[in-house]
């Protein structure tokens, strides 16, 4: 059957219709107004204030070693401050601002038993350095410096008493170096009396003119640190001069006693005075002994001994065999004599 045209077009239209009317209509926008959420700035910045000064107070105990020195009490307040930490960064401030404040005092109080601790350390070590700079009579050699030292103590002392803890600890450490600058200022002054007293002086002329320098440098220096490093220079050159003077020392007594002992070998005192051999010997090993190690002094001290005596073995073994000689030369004379006696009586009987 033909269809029409008309037709065609009527059923194009119901198709269109058709698919018109099963579209879904599209849901209306929710015009609904929403809450709006307001942040107290006021608050955050009051919390953030109270966190950067917890935090200030937590770096400063931790330079001061407090996590070593005091472990217990720096994980209570450190406890808080983590704490403190994660609330502020939920937004749950009232609990921040709790822990905070519950850790800010705990620092403090930690901080203060630290520089406490600290001060009483440093009071002990300055007490020590004292002691030996009197042992050193620094209060003669050295009496500028002692007294500063002890003016610095008195004042760190009244500080501890006033329980300024941090004040105390620093002038305690001022009062330790100022005794150990003393101590070790009056020591260079005695090794450099007893390298004059030896006339040790030209046997390191170098080290002992270089001594003079830094000496003199260091009783200028207002920097008591730089002081002190040049004065321990100095120290440090009067010994070489001093070990110098007795190794060259050791080395002359070790021939001179060499000489003697050869001496007494000649007349074999090791023979004629055995024990007395035997001592010198074993004093002159202990020397060589000395001498090997370094140690110059003690083996200078070891070698004149040793050369006494054998210089005494020597002398009692040459006067000893002086007297063996003696009665056997008597001894042959009276056979001598005897003998013709004897001849003169033979021919007297003739």
């Amino acid at each position: 059957m033909k269809v029409t045209r008309p037709v065609v077009i009527l059923l194009a239209g119901l198709v269109l219709l058709s698919a018109c009317q099963t579209k879904p209509t599209p849901p209306k926008p929710d015009t609904t107004p929403q809450p709006v959420i307001t942040v107290d700035t006021s608050k955050v910045d009051a919390v953030k204030k109270l966190q950067e000064e917890v935090l200030a107070l937590r770096k400063k105990a931790f330079d001061l070693e407090a996590p070593k020195l005091t472990e217990q009490e720096w994980n209570e307040a450190d406890k808080h401050y983590v704490a403190g930490t994660s609330a502020f960064e939920t937004n749950d401030l009232d609990t921040a601002k709790t822990e905070f404040e519950t850790a800010k005092p705990l620092f403090t109080a930690l901080i203060q038993l630290v520089l406490q601790r600290g001060a009483e350390q440093n009071q002990k070590l300055a007490d020590e350095a004292k002691q030996a700079a009197i042992d050193l009579k620094a209060q003669e050699k050295s009496s500028e410096l002692f007294a500063k030292a002890d003016e610095l103590y008195a004042r760190a002392q009244e500080a501890y008493k006033n329980g300024d803890f941090e004040t105390a600890k620093a002038l305690y450490d001022e009062a330790y170096l100022y005794y150990d600058i003393a101590g070790k200022r009056s020591k260079a002054l005695s090794v450099r009396d007893r390298i004059v007293e030896l006339k040790f002086e030209n046997m390191d002329n170098g080290n002992f003119n270089l001594a003079e320098e830094k000496l003199a440098q260091g009783d200028a220096e207002k920097d008591p640190q730089k002081a002190r490093d040049l004065i321990e220079e100095s120290l440090l050159r009067y010994n070489l001069v001093l070990q110098k003077g007795w190794e060259l020392q050791a080395g002359s007594k070790k021939q001179d006693t060499l000489t003697v002992k050869a001496q007494a070998d000649s007349i074999k005192a090791a023979v004629s005075l055995r024990e007395e051999y035997s001592t010198a010997l074993a004093i002159l090993n202990a020397a060589n002994e000395a001498y090997a190690k370094g140690e110059y002094e003690y083996a200078a001290m070891l070698y004149s001994q040793a050369q006494q005596l054998f210089a005494a073995i020597y002398q009692k073994a040459a006067e000893k065999r002086a007297k063996a000689e003696a009665a056997m030369q008597a001894a042959q004379q009276k056979q001598q004599e005897s003998q013709t006696i004897i001849d003169e009586a033979g021919a007297g009987g003739n």
